[in-house]
């Protein structure tokens, strides 16, 4: 019903309705549903006479209150209200559509409506469970509630998987309720010879106490459970699991199953992601078991593979969680920092080239990663040091790289050097010469990398693109090149060298073949080359950059 239809029905509307409220001040109305959600979904749902379904308060809200961003978001908060707000219910019969109670229920009664309208069998077990965890057992809301899941163990002729479930469900409950008569048609060991795939039975159960207590019924039934554990880690990874056959004789299964995984990170990536949060981010007894070099490279390869995919906008939703959580454990994890501090300055070099290909990793985790790159090898060049720029001379930057730079000043300044000098502080005052002196050669390169960096930002010369002149090869330029010898073609683009990156064909006019190329124009043939091995390269086309 519009405004207009309620006036011309001389239907008249009491203060609070919201009609009224978004003719008065839209903006007020807007403030209070956003700061007040519980306010804002009375004011609704009273307005649609104590019963406003889904669809309805999300017309009354798009129309001027909220946007859609803003409705995704309230209303992400609005269902935790009409869950956990005993004022709230939702109508019998009508899923979606609530209402505001005279008198509150009580969580039992509360859970038991619920339980009611839930129509999914898991759904009603997470009530349920909800329930004995927090309601009184000798109610009449449990009987009712309790009939539903025994009538799953009355027969033994089709064990399926909610008979399966209702059976640890219940004898979970009989465990910490013996007072409880409840008869059940089968026992666990029908279930095993039933169950064909009974460790994919683990994800569905909801709960982790019921999942363990599954798992305990196993163990209890069959001296094949160890075989079942394995199975059951690859569909749903819990330390339990591997804790438990870990402590027993079959030790040696858990070695295999790690270093398995750890091997074939590309066929198990959310198991190979878990077994890296869990059992080495939380420094358990079973990191020794990983092999921490081919651990990282494959988080790293992992970390291509899903920047790749979202270059190519493929399942991004998928991508991208996978992407940030692989970030999360290499730099915020401080794998990486780790692996860069052991190993060689060749592997490190390599783990370099990988990263230089991410193109989704943000600025400071480049930052960090090269800080932590001169600190453990000093003897590592990155490409903006291969070809310095004399003192003298002009330092030609896009605008990017001079930002990206100046990033990289402030991280200095504001993270690095301050958590340094206190960690050089500590080492002082707490700890041997070791640490003093790695403390102090971190602080020195630290220095170093500063006034390196302070120095070059005041003599960088930002590239203006459209001051680029491509009558003759020049900065910023993209030259495409006939080598006469063996009649190949190449395309370079001619930058500084704080944008050099020999695997995208961009060159520093610093370098002896930028030299070599400045200012000839299209049809000039240049010399490159030593002695042995010249090369003749015709410029064919000159075009501008795109920086």
């Amino acid at each position: 019903m519009t405004l207009q239809m309620a006036v011309s029905s001389l239907q008249r509307l009491p203060d609070d309705h919201i009609w009224l409220l978004k003719k008065k001040n839209m903006e007020k109305l807007r403030d209070t549903i956003m700061k007040d959600v519980e306010r804002g979904l009375r004011i609704v749902i009273r307005s649609y006479g104590n019963e406003a379904s889904l669809a309805e308060i999300k017309q009354e809200l798009l129309d001027g209150v909220l946007t859609k961003k803003e409705w995704a978001h309230w209303w992400e908060r609005a269902k935790a209200v009409l869950k956990k707000n005993p004022h709230f219910g939702t109508v019998t019969d009508k899923r979606d559509t609530y209402f505001i109670r005279k008198q509150p229920l009580s969580l039992d009664e509360d859970l038991y409506s619920k339980f009611r309208l839930e129509r999914s069998f898991i759904g009603k077990l997470r009530l349920f469970y909800e329930f004995i965890r927090n309601s009184d057992i000798d109610s009449e809301y449990f009987d009712d509630m309790l009939k539903y899941f025994t009538g799953f163990v009355s027969s033994s002729e089709m064990i399926d998987e909610n008979s399966i479930i209702s059976f640890v469900l219940l004898k979970y409950l009989q465990s910490n309720h013996p007072h409880l008569s409840i008869q059940f048609a089968f026992e666990f060991t029908n279930v095993l010879e039933k169950a064909k795939d009974i460790h994919k039975i683990l994800p569905r159960i909801p709960q982790g106490k019921l999942k363990e207590y599954f798992l305990i019924l196993i163990r209890r039934t069959t001296d094949q459970w160890p075989d079942i554990y394995l199975k059951s880690f690859y569909e749903y990874p819990m330390k339990f699991l591997i804790d438990k056959i870990n402590s027993s004789e079959h030790s040696e299964l858990v070695d295999d199953m790690l270093s398995r995984i750890i091997s074939h990170y590309r066929i198990y990536p959310h198991i190979f992601v878990w077994v890296v949060k869990n059992l080495m981010l939380k420094k358990t007894c079973y990191r020794k078991k990983i092999d921490f070099e081919r651990m990282v490279m494959g988080l790293l390869h992992l970390l291509e593979i899903s920047n790749r995919a979202l270059v190519y906008e493929k399942n991004l939703s998928q991508n991208r969680k996978l992407f940030n959580t692989l970030v999360h454990l290499l730099f915020n994890g401080g794998l990486l920092i780790e692996y860069i501090m052991q190993s060689s300055p060749s592997r490190v070099e390599k783990l370099l080239q990988i990263l230089n290909n991410i193109d989704h990793l943000r600025d400071e985790f480049r930052i960090k990663t090269r800080l932590s790159v001169k600190t453990a090898h000093p003897e590592i060049q990155f490409q903006d040091e291969v070809e310095p720029v004399d003192e003298g001379e002009p330092l030609f930057v896009t605008r990017k790289s001079y930002e990206l730079k100046q990033q990289e000043l402030k991280f200095l300044n504001e993270k690095a050097l301050p958590v340094n000098e206190e960690g050089l502080s500590k080492s002082t005052v707490n700890t041997g010469d070791d640490a003093n002196q790695k403390a102090l050669k971190e602080h020195q390169v630290l220095k170093r990398e500063k006034e390196r960096l302070r120095k070059n930002l005041q003599r960088a010369h930002i590239l203006n693109p459209k001051s680029v002149k491509t009558d003759t090869v020049s900065i910023g330029t993209v030259v495409t090149l006939n080598n006469l010898e063996n009649k190949g073609t190449v395309k370079l683009t001619l930058l500084g060298p704080w944008e050099a990156d020999s695997t995208q064909n961009v060159i520093s006019y610093t370098s002896p073949l930028g030299k070599t190329l400045l200012n000839h124009a299209p049809g000039d043939v240049v010399i490159t080359g030593k002695e042995s091995k010249k090369k003749r390269l015709k410029i064919q086309k000159i075009e501008p950059a795109s920086v």
